[in-house]
């Protein structure tokens, strides 16, 4: 009966001390496991940031872009406009080009 007592007794303090090295495991595991989450965490907030800024440099190009289409459209116009003018003065050129032409004619005329 004490054989069979130190027995259950030896196979208690091996199973305590088991779960004791066990949860030294789990501790030192739980450990490791908060330090891989601080850094996934971490890195989680230096990817917001990144994300942020890139989406803010989006947005300053995507102004950019429309201050560059705007201005592209009204050189065009422009473009369309001054096309329009000098199609509209090239008969006053003629014109005066012809009026110059009889001008001259007239003082060779009245100098000779």
């Amino acid at each position: 009966m004490i054989s069979t007592l130190q027995e259950k007794a030896e196979q208690s303090t091996k199973t305590i001390r088991s779960s004791a090295d066990k949860m030294q495991s789990t501790r030192s595991n739980m450990s490791t496991a908060n330090e891989g989450l601080s850094t996934i965490q971490n890195s989680a907030i230096e990817i917001h940031k990144l994300n942020t800024s890139i989406a803010s440099a989006t947005e300053e190009q995507l102004a950019v872009s429309d201050e560059i289409s705007s201005n592209l459209s009204n050189i065009k116009s422009l473009s369309s406009d001054m096309n329009i003018a000098i199609n509209q003065l090239a008969p006053v050129v003629r014109d005066l080009q012809n009026n110059v032409d009889d001008l001259n004619a007239a003082i060779k005329h009245i100098r000779t």
